[in-house]
């Protein structure tokens, strides 16, 4: 997702709720919280990193697999540094942290806040998924035929 679809988005889904800045560095800081969010929450394959010199190192996967903090975009045209699924879970936690309803904080996690965490939910179910079809089955390319599920012809 570019970067000025996610402002896009991010506005739309505040209709009839409260307009987001226009203040560029407010609105980094705010994207920049929700990125570290997101990437805390989720395996993002994205950001995924076996080397630990040449990046900041949010968290250890295992012992050779690592989370980055993603980057801010430089301009308006540029991606946003995640995972295109996980970049509606940024929008959504960006909308979380301005929207009106945040007062109301004894209700428990916002609309926007859950709809995050859903999205990122269902990124780590689907990834988990295909690493144990992966681990049972390999590499489908690995083999010359293939069961009619997909699965390797034992």
């Amino acid at each position: 997702m570019r970067y000025k679809t996610f402002k896009t988005l991010a506005n739309a889904l505040l209709i009839h709720d409260i307009t987001l800045t226009t203040d560029e560095d407010e609105l980094l800081a705010l994207l920049e919280y929700a990125l570290y969010k997101v990437a805390m929450g989720a395996d993002s394959q994205h950001l995924l990193v076996e080397d630990l010199e040449h990046y900041t190192i949010l968290r250890e996967i295992n012992e050779f697999e690592y989370i980055r903090k993603p980057e801010l975009p430089k301009d308006e045209d540029e991606e946003l540094d995640i995972d295109d699924t996980l970049a509606y879970a940024v929008v959504r936690y960006v909308c979380s942290f301005v929207t009106t309803a945040k007062t109301r904080a004894s209700l428990g996690p916002s609309y926007h806040e859950k709809a995050a965490e859903d999205i990122i939910r269902d990124y780590n179910q689907e990834l988990y998924a295909f690493k144990e079809k992966q681990e049972q089955y390999g590499e489908l390319e690995e083999f010359e035929s293939d069961d009619q599920y997909s699965g390797r012809l034992i």
